[in-house]
Protein backbone atom coordinates (compact mmCIF):
# COMPACT_ATOMS: atom_id res chain seq x y z
CA UNK A 1 0.00 0.00 0.00
CA UNK A 2 1.59 3.44 -0.85
CA UNK A 3 1.37 6.12 2.04
CA UNK A 4 3.60 8.93 3.33
CA UNK A 5 6.72 8.53 5.48
CA UNK A 6 4.32 11.71 7.53
CA UNK A 7 1.76 9.11 7.95
CA UNK A 8 3.95 6.65 9.76
CA UNK A 9 6.05 9.02 11.75
CA UNK A 10 2.98 11.15 13.26
CA UNK A 11 1.08 7.99 13.94
CA UNK A 12 3.58 5.94 15.57
CA UNK A 13 2.18 5.99 18.74
CA UNK A 14 -1.35 4.46 17.59
CA UNK A 15 0.62 2.20 15.03
CA UNK A 16 2.26 0.94 18.28
CA UNK A 17 -0.73 -0.03 20.34
CA UNK A 18 -1.98 -2.15 17.06
CA UNK A 19 0.87 -4.44 18.15
CA UNK A 20 -0.58 -5.48 21.72
CA UNK A 21 -4.39 -6.38 19.78
CA UNK A 22 -5.11 -9.97 19.83
CA UNK A 23 -6.29 -11.20 16.15
CA UNK A 24 -6.65 -13.79 13.87
CA UNK A 25 -3.30 -15.58 12.62
CA UNK A 26 -4.17 -14.13 9.18
CA UNK A 27 -4.69 -10.69 10.48
CA UNK A 28 -1.91 -11.03 12.55
CA UNK A 29 0.12 -12.17 10.08
CA UNK A 30 -0.36 -9.08 8.01
CA UNK A 31 -0.14 -6.71 10.86
CA UNK A 32 3.23 -8.30 11.48
CA UNK A 33 4.73 -7.76 7.92
CA UNK A 34 3.64 -4.00 8.02
CA UNK A 35 4.83 -3.37 11.39
CA UNK A 36 8.25 -4.46 9.99
CA UNK A 37 8.25 -2.28 6.92
CA UNK A 38 6.67 1.11 9.15
CA UNK A 39 9.28 0.52 11.79
CA UNK A 40 12.06 0.63 9.21
CA UNK A 41 10.61 3.58 7.35
CA UNK A 42 10.23 5.57 11.02
CA UNK A 43 13.50 4.78 12.33
CA UNK A 44 14.85 5.96 9.00
CA UNK A 45 12.92 9.27 9.60
CA UNK A 46 13.80 9.46 13.12
CA UNK A 47 17.59 9.03 12.15
CA UNK A 48 17.12 12.21 9.25
CA UNK A 49 15.38 14.08 11.55
CA UNK A 50 17.96 13.77 14.21
CA UNK A 51 20.64 14.86 11.28
CA UNK A 52 18.64 17.84 10.87
CA UNK A 53 18.27 19.17 14.29
CA UNK A 54 22.50 18.57 14.21
CA UNK A 55 22.56 20.52 11.03
CA UNK A 56 19.81 23.36 11.89
CA UNK A 57 20.53 23.80 15.98
CA UNK A 58 22.74 25.08 18.22
CA UNK A 59 24.26 22.87 21.27
CA UNK A 60 24.20 24.43 24.79
CA UNK A 61 26.78 23.68 27.54
CA UNK A 62 25.14 21.02 28.38
CA UNK A 63 25.55 19.29 24.65
CA UNK A 64 21.94 19.46 24.56
CA UNK A 65 20.64 20.76 20.46
CA UNK A 66 18.25 22.74 19.81
CA UNK A 67 17.01 24.57 16.73
CA UNK A 68 16.62 27.88 17.02
CA UNK A 69 13.72 30.18 15.87
CA UNK A 70 15.19 31.78 12.89
CA UNK A 71 16.63 28.58 11.36
CA UNK A 72 13.31 26.97 12.58
CA UNK A 73 11.71 27.67 8.90
CA UNK A 74 14.21 25.71 7.06
CA UNK A 75 14.52 22.86 9.07
CA UNK A 76 10.50 22.76 8.84
CA UNK A 77 10.70 22.78 5.22
CA UNK A 78 13.52 20.53 4.87
CA UNK A 79 12.03 17.78 7.98
CA UNK A 80 8.32 18.08 5.81
CA UNK A 81 9.31 17.36 2.49
CA UNK A 82 11.05 14.38 4.09
CA UNK A 83 7.18 13.43 5.56
CA UNK A 84 5.41 14.17 2.63
CA UNK A 85 8.04 11.05 0.73
CA UNK A 86 5.59 8.23 -0.67
CA UNK A 87 6.74 4.86 1.10
CA UNK A 88 5.19 1.57 -0.04
CA UNK A 89 4.62 -0.61 2.89
CA UNK A 90 2.61 -3.86 3.06
CA UNK A 91 -0.87 -3.17 3.92
CA UNK A 92 -1.97 -5.80 6.73
CA UNK A 93 -5.93 -5.48 5.48
CA UNK A 94 -7.39 -4.89 8.60
CA UNK A 95 -11.56 -4.04 9.18
CA UNK A 96 -13.23 -2.54 11.88
CA UNK A 97 -14.76 -5.75 12.12
CA UNK A 98 -11.17 -7.20 13.10
CA UNK A 99 -10.31 -4.91 15.79
CA UNK A 100 -13.98 -5.23 17.51
CA UNK A 101 -12.65 -7.06 20.44
CA UNK A 102 -9.50 -3.83 20.52
CA UNK A 103 -10.19 -1.08 23.13
CA UNK A 104 -9.06 2.14 21.57
CA UNK A 105 -9.33 5.63 22.26
CA UNK A 106 -11.17 7.37 19.57
CA UNK A 107 -7.96 9.61 19.23
CA UNK A 108 -6.04 6.10 18.67
CA UNK A 109 -8.38 4.82 16.16
CA UNK A 110 -8.27 8.40 14.67
CA UNK A 111 -4.67 7.77 14.17
CA UNK A 112 -5.06 4.54 12.73
CA UNK A 113 -8.24 5.53 10.11
CA UNK A 114 -6.10 5.68 6.96
CA UNK A 115 -4.71 1.78 7.49
CA UNK A 116 -8.31 0.54 8.03
CA UNK A 117 -10.53 -0.40 5.57
CA UNK A 118 -14.08 -0.05 6.30
CA UNK A 119 -16.75 -1.86 5.32
CA UNK A 120 -17.68 -0.94 1.91
CA UNK A 121 -14.02 0.32 0.94
CA UNK A 122 -12.26 -1.31 -1.65
CA UNK A 123 -9.65 -3.68 0.40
Amino acid sequence: MQTTLGQIYNNWAAIGKLSAIDLPAKQAYGLARFLKDASTHYEEVERLRTTLVTRYGTADDAGNVTVQPEKMPEFLREFGDLLATEVDVYDPVLTVEHLSEAKLSALTFFGLTWLINRPGDSA
